[in-house]
């Protein structure tokens, strides 16, 4: 057996179920990239094969991904992350494609968790459990508010899962799906700037040409937490810019606006008796004025302009040897 090859763990499941090609975008990640690709070489069925896209990064991402990745790809031009999901894509070898990001580090059983699920459930995408881990108390706060995937809420809280484990959404921190299922549902909306909603459109459009999502708790990793209110501060101003272009996508949104309610009362449940929860209703503030700022920018800087179709051929890049 060659390093890298997958074991097949269920024999009955067929070659669609044996390949698993990892996907990574990365951007200026050299710190925490070296933890994550080496998680995924210490899994206890190891990825066919893992790539990292690079989206012009001014750090050394490139060269630390070339320490442990089989393949580097590196954007010509800044494009985020979906385009550089679109561009792992399309170079990947695997019957299925499994997505996470440069600051993540997979359970060591990950790919065979994403196997088994493809193999015991009928589903066009999987979306595993992503946890952050205890750090300072405005992380913790921060974490509350189900930042990132769930966050310290869980998933669970954030995003409606059925009695059969059905969901309406995932996250590209922690995702597989079916390499077949991008040929029918399209790819990653590339007009999307920054990572905030382009994988929320992704799955409303997956969910109505009738792709179903499993959320599978088992299909674990860790995220690190967000510690910084300068971080907090840029990622809200960005998810109000995601904001944007989602309502521009779907037009109406009155269903995403309702279940952010629906969130926030589950938040005000599980915290109430945390000490913490003023400070978490006043970053919750925070993040409302902050995302409709984002908003606003957007609305002036993009007005009516027609975006690029979703499903548009990803930018072409460089592989590093």
């Amino acid at each position: 057996m060659k390093d890298g090859d997958t074991v097949s763990l269920f024999p009955a499941a067929g070659a669609a179920c044996e390949r698993v090609s990892v996907v990574i975008p990365a951007r200026n990640s050299s710190g925490a990239l070296g933890e994550t690709l080496l998680s995924l070489r210490r899994q206890t069925v190891r990825p066919f094969e893992i790539i990292v896209v690079d989206d012009k990064s001014e750090d050394a991402t490139a060269e630390e991904a070339a320490r442990h990745a089989d393949k580097v790809l590196k954007a010509e031009m800044k494009g985020g992350p979906a385009r550089a999901r679109n561009m792992g894509l399309m170079s990947a070898s695997g019957d299925i494609v499994a997505f996470t990001d440069s600051d993540c580090v997979p359970a060591a059983d990950w790919i065979e968790k994403i196997i088994e699920n493809f193999y015991r459930n009928d589903a066009d995408a999987l979306m595993g459990k992503t946890v952050v881990p205890p750090s300072t108390f405005l992380g913790d706060c921060i974490s509350s508010l189900g930042f990132p995937a769930g966050g310290g809420l869980g998933f669970e809280c954030v995003w409606p899962v059925d009695e059969d484990g059905y969901t309406v959404s995932l996250s590209t921190c922690n995702c597989a799906l079916r390499r077949e299922s991008f040929e029918r549902f399209g790819v990653f909306d590339e007009d999307f700037p920054t990572a905030a909603g382009e994988d929320t459109v992704f799955a409303r459009n997956l969910r109505a040409l009738g792709g179903r999502i499993r959320f599978c708790p088992d299909m674990e990793l860790e995220h690190s937490p967000m510690t910084s209110m300068a971080t907090f501060v840029r990622r809200q101003y960005e998810r109000g810019i995601g904001n944007y272009f989602i309502k521009r996508k779907l037009g109406r949104v009155m269903p995403l606006i309702g279940l952010r309610f629906w969130s926030t009362k589950n938040m005000i449940l599980k915290r109430l008796k945390d000490p913490g929860l003023p400070v978490i209703l006043c970053l919750l503030v925070a993040a409302f004025f902050l995302q409709q700022l984002g908003f606003l920018r957007a609305c002036l800087r993009y007005g009516a302009r027609p975006g690029v179709r979703q499903g548009a051929a990803p930018e072409k890049s460089k592989e590093v040897a």
